[in-house]
């Protein structure tokens, strides 16, 4: 209340006082882009960042149909959505690890989009 205890912000499953997790802000523009965001699990998302895993998996089901193709109206075919970036989160906290990387190329085979990475284009990590 007098302002002496700043940074921190009260766990209750815990019950104690744990110091604030605040995430950078991007200072990357993106206007223009066509950018596609997923949570990835940090394994994954280290390999990544390391510039050993160069393909991102995505399984096309049912439920993200849309997220990841669309129909031309034109001919009435379905095609894949083309993205400029893919926005990777680590995990589901807000504050987490994220990165902005670069997609070259979208493929698809046995049933799973392939998004086929370039440079990362920005790596925000949390800042304690």
């Amino acid at each position: 209340m007098d302002g002496t205890i700043v940074g921190y912000t009260y766990n209750p499953q815990m019950e104690c006082l744990e110091k604030r997790i605040v995430k950078t802000k991007s200072t990357f523009d993106t206007s223009g882009m066509k950018v596609l965001t997923l949570n990835i699990k940090k394994v994954y998302f280290d390999e990544i960042m390391r510039g050993e895993k160069t393909i991102e998996y995505r399984e096309l089901k049912q439920s993200t149909l849309n997220k990841y193709t669309y129909i031309d109206e034109s001919d009435g075919k379905r095609y894949l959505r083309r993205y400029d970036a893919l926005h990777l989160f680590v995990g589901y906290h807000k504050d987490g690890e994220s990165a902005l990387i670069q997609v070259v190329d979208t493929t698809y085979a046995d049933g799973n989009v392939e998004y086929h990475l370039g440079i990362v284009l920005e790596h925000i990590t949390p800042m304690t």
